[in-house]
C-alpha cells in the first residue's frame, strides 16, 4: 500500500500478487491489486479482481465502488451506474462524485450537476467536485459559469502540473511586470488556448510551450520571448496557465471563436500540394490514435482495423497523419518526414479534409481553418459540447459522435456515408451538405479557392 500510495504501480502489484498467494481469502488485497491494474491501464484485469473481492465480501462497498469505476472507464454505464448508485447511498461525497461522473458520460448534465452539488454540500472542500461539476457547465456551453471552477484543477488529487510555480498568478490586470504563459496540458489544449495569445499585451511577456510547437505558435505573440517546456521555467514576476486564459478573459462562447489563427507560409505548403498532385479524388489526411500516456487514450482512440471500411470510399486518397503506426490499410504514408508540428502543419494546410480523433491534429487542423471530422467518444469531453455536431472552438469542425459508449463502427460507417455523398467545401464554412463525390470544374487547380 505505501508504494501504491508513491505511485510505484508496477512494483506494488507484484507484492498483492504474493500477498494474494499467500492468503486468497484476503479481501483488501483483491480490491487493492485491482485499484494498481486500473492505474497500470489493465481495466479487464481489474473487473476481475474486484468480481474476486466482492465474492469474498458480497456487502463490502468499497468493492462496488471501486468495480463501477472501472466499468465506468470501459464505458459499461449501464453496468456501472448500480454500483455506483449503491455505493452512493451513504451520501460520501467522493461516492456522489463518481456517480455524477457516470451520469456525465451518459450525457445526464443536469443530473450530474445536481449529484456533484451534493458532493460539495457533504464537503465543500472536495475539489474533484467542483473541478468536475465546473466542467459539467462547460460541456453545456455555461462557460461563464464554469471557468472559475475549471481554475480548481490545481487542487485535484490526481492533477499533475508539469511544475510548481512560487510566483504568483496573473489575474489579467495590467502589469509592467515579467510575465510568464505557459503551457499546462497536451499538445491539442495549448494549440486550443493559444488562440488567446494576441489578446494578451504584457510588456515583458515569456511563453513556454513544447519544443514541437515553438515555430508554429510564435507568430501569436511575435515580440515576447518564447522558450521550450523542455528547457525549464525562467525567472519571472507572476505567471498564468495557458488553459486559464479563458477564464482570465472571462469570455463567453461569442469569445471562444476565431477565424483561423495558425497560418503556414504558403510556399511550404505549395511544396505538399506538388506532392499531393499525384493523389487521384480528394485528399484526405487521417489520424486514429492519442497520446498512450493519457489515461482516457483507450476510450478516444480507434483499433486500426476498424478504419478499413474507410478505404472504399469513392474518390479518395487517404494520407496518415498517425505518427509511429503503420497505416492500416494502404494509404500515403509520409510521418517520418513530420519532426515537429510547423511541418504537420504544412502538410495538414495542404489537405482537402482532415478525418481524426480527439488528439492535436483536430486542433490542429481547426486552427489552421481546414475542414476537419473528429470522430469521438460517446463519453463527452467538455470541450466538445453535447447536442450539435458543430462547436463553438472551431468553424470547420464536424463531430461524429459515438451512437452508444465503445460503438466505433457506427462512427464509421457514419463517416463513410458522408464521404460517399457529400462533397468538401475546402475552405471552410457549411460544408456538411455538398457533394464530395463532384469534381472540381475544368481549369482550375484542386488546391485553389473556389
Amino acid at each position: 500500500m505505501a508504494l501504491q500510495a508513491d505511485a510505484a504501480y508496477a512494483e506494488a502489484l507484484l507484492l498483492y500478487e504474493r500477498a494474494i498467494k499467500i492468503a486468497p481469502w484476503h479481501v483488501e488485497a483483491h480490491r487493492n491489486h485491482g485499484i494498481v491494474l486500473h492505474a497500470l491501464g489493465q481495466a479487464d484485469r481489474a473487473v476481475q479482481s474486484f468480481a474476486r473481492a466482492i465474492g469474498l465480501a458480497p456487502s463490502y462497498a468499497p468493492s462496488h465502488f471501486n468495480l463501477g469505476n472501472v466499468l465506468r472507464s470501459l464505458g459499461d454505464l449501464d453496468a456501472a451506474l448500480p454500483l455506483l448508485e449503491a455505493a452512493a447511498t451513504d451520501g460520501g461525497a467522493d461516492a456522489l462524485n463518481n456517480l455524477a461522473l457516470a451520469h456525465s458520460d451518459a450525457g445526464q448534465l443536469d443530473e450530474a450537476e445536481a449529484l456533484f452539488t451534493r458532493a460539495l454540500a457533504a464537503d465543500p472542500g472536495h475539489a474533484d467536485a467542483a473541478y468536475n461539476r465546473a466542467t459539467a457547465r462547460l460541456l453545456a456551453g455555461r462557460y461563464r459559469e464554469g471557468w472559475p471552477g475549471f481554475e480548481l484543477r490545481w487542487q485535484r488529487r490526481r492533477h499533475m502540473a508539469p511544475f510548481a510555480l512560487a510566483t504568483p498568478r496573473w489575474d489579467g490586470a495590467p502589469t509592467t511586470r515579467h510575465l510568464l504563459l505557459h503551457a499546462e496540458q497536451g499538445l491539442g489544449d495549448t494549440i486550443m488556448a493559444a488562440r488567446f495569445l494576441p489578446h494578451i499585451a504584457a510588456p515583458h511577456l515569456t511563453v513556454v510551450v513544447p519544443q514541437t510547437l515553438l515555430m508554429l505558435l510564435r507568430p501569436l505573440a511575435p515580440r515576447a520571448n518564447w522558450l521550450p517546456l523542455e528547457h525549464g521555467i525562467p525567472p519571472h514576476d507572476c505567471n498564468a496557465a495557458l488553459m486559464s486564459l479563458p477564464a482570465i478573459l472571462d469570455l463567453d462562447e461569442a469569445g471562444l471563436g476565431a477565424p483561423p489563427y495558425l497560418h503556414v507560409p504558403e510556399h511550404r505548403v505549395a511544396q505538399w500540394r506538388a506532392r499531393l498532385a499525384d493523389l487521384p479524388g480528394r485528399r484526405i489526411g487521417l489520424a486514429w490514435a492519442g497520446n498512450p500516456g493519457y489515461a482516457g487514450d483507450a476510450a478516444r482512440s480507434i483499433a486500426p482495423g476498424l478504419l478499413a471500411a474507410l478505404s472504399e470510399s469513392r474518390n479518395a486518397s487517404f494520407v496518415s497523419l498517425q505518427r509511429g503506426d503503420a497505416p492500416p490499410f494502404v494509404m500515403t504514408d509520409w510521418t517520418g518526414e513530420l519532426t515537429d508540428m510547423s511541418r504537420t502543419a504544412a502538410l495538414v494546410a495542404a489537405l482537402d479534409l482532415v478525418i481524426t480523433v480527439d488528439t492535436a491534429i483536430a486542433h490542429l487542423a481547426g486552427a489552421l481553418g481546414r475542414p476537419v471530422w473528429l470522430l469521438n467518444r460517446f463519453a463527452p469531453c467538455w470541450r466538445w459540447p453535447l447536442g450539435r455536431e458543430d462547436n463553438p472552438w472551431y468553424a470547420t469542425l464536424r463531430q461524429f459522435r459515438q451512437p452508444a459508449p465503445g460503438d466505433w463502427p457506427g462512427v464509421i460507417a457514419a463517416v463513410r456515408a458522408a464521404l460517399n455523398g457529400e462533397r468538401l467545401h475546402r475552405l471552410g464554412g457549411d460544408f456538411r451538405h455538398i457533394n464530395i463525390n463532384a469534381e472540381p470544374r475544368p481549369g482550375r487547380h484542386m488546391h485553389e479557392p473556389a
